[in-house]
């Protein structure tokens, strides 16, 4: 009778064991998660609390979820899976403890890429003991429950009510998503097992993500042989209602508003809220192009000096002469500015000098003003609009706080942008302009939204409208044969004009080329 007793008490409905399992997984395997939110975040506040809380629930909710679905194929998958990833999870303790791990893509790409002797090296004492004790005894856990029926229904129904109730708990607890997104790249390194689960995977996509496959776009040529350079910067997070160049109150342009053969380009749309899928905009034709070579990969091709600096993520696959992180700048750059955008102008001009092609097309990837932490995106030299939020939790900041911390993040950019044009007219031999444009704008609690990111048909034109700007130097002008001032604008104006801008920078005629999206082909030539 004792010995029933005892087997009744180890055995579960399929329903119970995806509830305790997935109570075991968030609390005996997300020590390192918790810690670090924790650790920085204000605990003792009803904002800290509720962060915690957010991760707790988001870290259940992503557990419970997978397991029910995992149970309603089978409980012998389930019960494997888990076993596999408690073994696995105890690994990642050990060294998300001992050495601060993070696994995230990169981290899981090294840990794919190590030799088996650097691997070997790794194994310790500590680790083997982590293994046995945490992993096999977690395992040997499951091993004992008996899974006594499934009960399809019962898991269905708490499937939903979990995933309801976890919605309306983060919807009331939004204010801890600012937070969250601050801190997700870490976050998303610490959740076990999802961690290393969804970054393998992205490791291995990312592999595949290579120029290989992307169809070839139609061959063209070069109506000239002429000195030419072409430098596109790619913003981050500008949104145009807060550049003084667009009739912003503030003086946000000061330097820029001082140049010469400056072109403002008006009523300028991202065609996406996030810098991703902006990206791929920028660098493409139009908005059909599927799986096809991107302009930095076209002008590669056509034997152009493709440069790309970047202080930023989030490219398309793309072909280039050469590619240069911020990180390998560093060690050569001078001045206040060396761990922000500044950096990717360290010998701009000495490598454009030294290229040995006619034309040298340079893409600057910069931060610009990503947020929340817009206050450390410049130098403490652009601090002139005053008082700043320095929170990250920048719904707690005043209006005016806000305001003025991302305003100081334009003012720096247009320091950036002028002393990119100050260099370039140094380069008297050659025939210059400057792109820039933002990959998309920015939220700063206008209808009570933050940030970017917002779904395209949802987002207010606070996060889509974005400037655009070109400048040409006077031998460029004269090389086009155009006169800024009389360039007659579209009434709109996109990402899209930027890949056939270029081409038309550059004199590359294919059969690609739109000349209506072409900025610099409505003005009428000295000859018209």
């Amino acid at each position: 009778m004792k010995i029933e007793t005892h087997y009744k008490l180890l055995t579960m409905k399929a329903s119970s064991f995806t509830i305790w399992a997935s109570v075991l997984m968030t609390f005996a395997f997300n020590v390192m998660l918790l810690k670090y939110v924790i650790l920085n975040t204000d605990i003792s506040s009803a904002s800290g609390i509720g962060v915690l809380l957010s991760i707790i629930v988001i870290t259940f909710i992503i557990t419970f979820t997978s397991f029910s679905f995992l149970a309603l194929i089978s409980p012998v998958i389930l019960k494997t899976f888990l076993i596999v990833v408690t073994i696995l999870n105890s690994a990642a303790i050990h060294f998300m403890g001992n050495y601060q791990v993070v696994l995230d893509r990169t981290m899981i790409g090294n840990i794919l890429n190590t030799q088996k002797s650097e691997s070997i090296e790794l194994i310790s004492k500590d680790l083997v003991f982590t293994i046995l004790i945490l992993g096999l005894g977690v395992s040997c856990i499951v091993l004992i429950f008996k899974i006594s029926r499934i009960d399809r229904r019962v898991i269905i129904r708490n499937m939903f009510i979990a995933f309801t109730s976890s919605v309306i708990f983060l919807y009331a607890n939004a204010s801890s998503w600012l937070w969250i997104d601050k801190h997700a790249s870490v976050l998303g390194g610490k959740i076990l097992p999802w961690s290393y689960i969804i970054n393998t995977a992205r490791h291995f996509s990312s592999i595949n993500k290579t120029t290989n496959g992307q169809k070839p776009l139609a061959n063209g040529h070069f109506l000239d042989n002429n000195k030419t350079v072409v430098v596109l910067v790619i913003g981050e997070t500008a949104r145009s209602a807060n550049f003084s160049l667009y009739g912003y109150s503030k003086l946000t342009n000061p330097k820029l508003e001082k140049e010469s053969n400056l072109l403002i380009l008006k009523n300028t749309k991202s065609c996406t809220t996030y810098t991703t899928g902006s990206l791929k905009c920028i660098l493409s034709p139009n908005e059909a192009s599927v799986n096809e070579e991107s302009l930095p990969t076209y002008l590669t091709r056509h034997g152009v000096d493709v440069q790309w600096r970047t202080n930023n993520w989030g490219e398309p696959p793309i072909k280039v002469s050469k590619y240069i992180n911020a990180n390998e700048l560093s060690s050569d750059c001078e001045g206040k500015g060396c761990k922000l955008d500044e950096v990717l102008l360290t010998n701009l001009i000495d490598a454009i000098r030294s290229s040995e092609k006619q034309k040298v097309f340079v893409i600057l990837h910069t931060k610009g003003s990503h947020g929340p932490s817009y206050y450390s995106r410049y130098t403490q030299d652009f601090n002139q609009f005053t008082p700043v939020c320095r929170d990250e939790e920048i719904s707690k900041c005043s209006p005016e706080e806000l305001i003025n911390a991302y305003d100081n993040t334009l003012l720096y950019a247009d320091h950036f942008l002028s002393t990119l044009i100050g260099e370039l007219k140094s380069l008297s031999d050659a025939s210059t302009a400057m792109i820039y444009i933002s990959d998309h704008g920015e939220s700063l609690g206008e209808y009570g939204l933050y940030l970017h990111g917002t779904p395209y048909a949802f987002a207010p034109d606070y996060q889509k409208d974005i400037p655009f700007l070109l400048w040409a130097s006077d031998a460029f002008l004269a090389y086009k044969q155009i006169n800024i001032s009389d360039i007659s604008q579209a009434p709109e104006h996109s990402q899209f004009n930027i890949f056939h801008t270029v081409m038309g920078a550059f004199g590359l005629s294919a059969p690609i080329y739109d000349r209506e999206r072409d900025i610099l082909q409505n003005a009428p030539s000295e000859n018209e």
